[in-house]
């Protein structure tokens, strides 16, 4: 149901931002985002290919084959989100950069060890077992390569109604915390390198998600259930709320798969 909305108020571009000014366009705060992880990467060139995980619409794909002339498979699970990413990539002119494999990423159908990069941002969230997902980053990587990814997460304490009303809107049990991704990493057999704490961005963006869903109420009335435009709504309310909290957050975490001795 959120599908309509999704393509019809956020483009490709679905994650969060790091938004630096009250008015500032989300674009510009979503790129900043980006540009943020790539800073953390080994230096990329066209003979490289990133393996995105939770690819959504392909814009995180389109930036860094743009940004360094890489190759990136998404793996993605929605069949209508891989086709507009490829539809995108091709009007970008990127159509042989960019690939989208309709796999869950806790299963991905790649050999072992066939990237140096893996990439997510905001999608492990989706996983009924992130531990699967963290494991299968590790098996992707070469000895020595990088797994960055961002993820919301359970930064404070919540009651049982307050955690429900935050899972309910995403379909999931619980969020991983800072401590939690840590401990998986390791049991994945990945180095954590660096964690950063992104959280004070967190309630501005699902403001921001939220403004631009009210904004844009006149065409969405069109496409999708006003009531379900009015649960989404509710629903994001209820996550910046818990984030001004300090019950949602946000992290990123760099993590290198250990070289054998």
């Amino acid at each position: 149901l959120v599908e309509p909305i999704y393509r019809s108020v956020f483009g490709a571009a679905l994650h969060l931002a790091m938004f630096e000014a009250e008015d500032e366009p989300r674009r510009v705060a979503q790129l900043r985002t980006k540009g943020f992880l790539a800073d953390r990467l080994p230096k990329l060139d066209p003979a490289d290919t990133v393996i995105d995980l939770g690819s959504g619409y392909g814009d995180t794909a389109r930036y860094l084959a743009q940004h360094f002339g890489c190759r990136v498979i998404g793996i993605n699970l929605v069949h209508s989100q891989n086709v507009r990413s490829l539809s995108f990539s091709q009007e970008a002119g990127l159509g042989n950069k960019i690939f989208a494999v309709e796999a869950d990423f806790a299963r991905v159908p790649l050999p072992s060890a066939c990237t140096r990069v893996v990439w997510s941002q905001e999608a492990l969230l989706h996983a009924p077992n992130r531990q699967r997902v963290l494991n299968e980053a590790a098996r992707l990587l070469y000895a020595g390569g990088t797994f960055i990814f961002t993820d919301l997460l359970q930064t404070g304490p919540m009651s049982q109604a307050e955690a429900q009303g935050l899972y309910e809107r995403v379909k999931i049990d619980a969020f991983e915390t800072f401590e939690s991704y840590r401990q998986q990493l390791q049991a994945a057999g990945l180095l954590v390198t660096e964690v950063e704490d992104l959280s004070h961005y967190v309630a501005h963006s699902y403001a921001n998600h939220i403004e631009e869903i009210e904004q844009a109420r006149s065409r969405l009335d069109n496409v999708v259930d006003p009531e379900y435009i009015d649960y989404t709504i509710e629903a994001m309310g209820r996550w910046v709320t818990a984030a001004r909290k300090g019950q949602l957050g946000w992290g990123l975490f760099v993590a290198s798969k250990m070289v054998p001795a």
